[in-house]
């Protein structure tokens, strides 16, 4: 606990200090293959790679994997956790060939133990499917990504944010390799799920919305691409003109009705954009006319004759 209080504070090598103190400690009396000072070594090996000592680092992930099958089996699910903490070390540091055996076994391990469609592969199979993407091998790639939808749709439904992700994903890894058709619809259902998770407005699904345009604009569809590109403009204008919106609020309650309309005068041609039934006009045209009653007219220029 010390060591993790000390690592919190950025004192590495004091708290690397109270670390190896605790797992000599361990050694002595449990064994220097004790079960027991794995938690210890894996506090260690994150020191160590805090201090960009990957080398050391290294040393103790492999040590923790060794003596989980040593005490363990070579078939126990602890053994699978610690590869693949291991392959998730060794693809912070860009090793990827060395990543996807630690992956792959870890998912023999837990498909012998919880099954072919158990949720908890599903952490081995997003970062196995990273992994041989990053090693250009889209078919086990796009292996592990469909694995892992089938799993989510099963446990959480066809619209759940996970699923949303999971096609976003493998809809990339298609885009990627030129299968645009296949890509737009996986990008389309997540779109859907998107939407209906964060309502139409929400800007986060301007990137969505450029997925699927991007896919379109592919396949030669520009009329439909131009739709979902101005669908996406849209959503980032209403973006703006909510921060717009916050801030006037802002300006008002400082007693600056005059800057606040100011604001909303020079972006007249964004708010006019929103749909009349948008739940956000309706509240910046309520606001705009509370504003222009406490602020009272405002004197025109002159125009030049």
């Amino acid at each position: 606990e010390l060591g993790r209080n000390l690592l919190a504070q950025a004192r590495a090598p004091d708290a690397a200090g109270a670390v190896e103190r605790a797992l000599a400690a361990l050694e002595k009396a449990h064994g220097a293959e004790a079960l027991e000072a794995l938690p210890a070594l894996a506090l260690l090996a994150q020191i160590h790679q805090a201090r960009d000592d990957w080398a050391a680092a290294e040393v103790l992930l492999l040590r923790a994997v060794r003596i989980r099958e040593a005490r363990q089996g070579p078939e126990a699910v602890e053994l699978a956790t610690e590869l693949t903490g291991l392959g998730k070390f060794y693809q912070q540091g860009d090793r990827w060939m060395v990543a996807e055996p630690q992956f792959e076994r870890a998912l023999g391990i837990l498909q012998k133990n919880r099954g072919p469609s158990h949720p908890d592969l599903l952490p081995v199979l997003d970062a196995l499917a990273i992994t041989c993407r990053e090693l250009k091998r889209s078919l086990p790639a796009e292996a592990a990504l469909r694995r892992a939808l089938a799993i989510r749709e099963r446990v959480h439904g066809l619209s759940h944010n996970e699923v949303a992700s999971t096609l976003d994903s493998l809809a990339s890894l298609l885009y990627q390799e030129r299968r645009y058709e296949e890509a737009e619809k996986l990008y389309g259902r997540s779109l859907a799920i998107w939407t209906g998770l964060l309502g139409p407005e929400h800007v986060l699904l301007a990137g969505s919305l450029d997925n699927v345009t991007a896919a379109l604009a592919a396949q030669l569809k520009y009329g439909a691409a131009e739709e979902k590109s101005r669908q996406a403009l849209v959503i980032r204008e209403i973006s703006i003109v909510r921060g717009i919106y916050n801030l006037a609020q802002i300006l008002d309650a400082q007693g600056k009705p005059a800057e606040a309309e100011a604001l909303y005068r020079a972006w007249e041609k964004s708010l006019a954009r929103l749909r009349p039934d948008s739940p956000l006009a309706a509240a910046v045209g309520e606001h705009r006319a509370a504003v222009r009653r406490r602020a009272g007219p405002f004197r025109k220029k002159p125009t030049k004759r």
